[in-house]
């Protein structure tokens, strides 16, 4: 509460009065049984309401990097971001967070290009780029085999299945492609970035996610190259992109998601292309704007 209050002191009043005007919301995904994080707990997004009549929404990606073997998976950072069990509750518990990360730039309510739009902030807990679709290869206690203790073949990596569920969860409460003339801008930031390139024909042809709503991509710094690193600049267990893009198709299965006509253009061993942006980015049929 003293940190909520030096924060309501300290904040500019069109700031603040436009967050109380449209507060973040966290929403967990509960109700969509294959929406979870790495350990198995509720995915989640934050939301924050439209302007009254906005028929306008901005689905956006958290970056928060991701893994691609057992090695980079047992770093500190990826199970941080494997769990939801730290994330708010409340919208009260979730504002000082809203209020440092989510006021500014796209998220401005008054100079944003998309001001008025609903916006769903879809929190990173799957570690692979919201691409894979995976349960955990082993059954096991979740009491006594703690997530702490885990190895990969016990994580979920179900990063597709949660963006299909925030698009479901979104038509369901906020009305999202009920008419014709609905807008969704569909995107995110590095990680997230490379996940809504490769998801983004898949959502934005599905009925079932955006109804009734034409999509526009945004993709902030998801552009990857397949350039190799210098072999002096390497650091020790750092892979290349494509290595990583390679282990990552078969560890989280982002083999759905390999569109039909890249897939037929890269087939078998190169299918990990269809991940990368270098190569992908032909084949994308959904309007996009980028910026890297």
């Amino acid at each position: 509460m003293v940190l909520l209050a030096a924060l309501l002191w300290l904040l500019p009043v069109r700031v603040l009065s436009a967050y109380l005007d449209r507060p973040w919301i966290p929403v967990f995904l509960d109700e969509y049984p294959l929406a979870v994080c790495n350990d198995g707990s509720p995915a989640a997004y934050y939301y924050r309401p439209g302007m009254q009549g906005s028929r306008r929404w901005l689905v956006y990606l958290d970056g928060a990097g991701w893994c691609w073997n057992a090695e980079s998976c047992s770093h500190a950072w990826q199970r941080t971001h494997g769990t939801s069990i730290h994330l708010p509750r409340t919208k009260e518990e979730l504002m000082p967070r809203a209020m440092r990360f989510l006021q500014w730039g796209l998220f401005d309510t008054t100079r944003s290009p998309v001001a008025d739009a609903h916006v769903a902030f879809v929190k990173s807990c799957s570690n692979d780029a919201f691409m894979g679709d995976r349960p955990p290869l082993i059954n096991f206690d979740p009491i006594s085999y703690p997530f702490s203790q885990r190895g990969v073949a016990g994580w979920h990596f179900r990063g597709r299945r949660i963006v299909e569920s925030v698009f479901l969860d979104l038509r369901k409460r906020t009305g999202l492609g009920e008419r014709l003339g609905d807008r969704v801008v569909y995107g995110g930031c590095s990680a997230g970035a490379r996940g809504a390139l490769a998801t983004m024909d898949f959502i934005s042809t599905n009925t079932q996610f955006v109804g009734k709503a034409g999509v526009l991509g945004l993709l902030d710094s998801g552009m990857w190259v397949p350039m190799p690193p210098r072999q002096k600049s390497q650091a020790a267990g750092w892979d290349s992109f494509e290595d990583q893009m390679k282990a990552s198709l078969t560890l989280v299965n982002s083999s759905a998601i390999l569109g039909d006509t890249c897939g037929q253009r890269y087939p078998g061993n190169e299918a990990w292309k269809c991940l990368m942006g270098a190569f992908r980015l032909p084949f994308v049929r959904t309007p996009y704007f980028m910026v890297h």
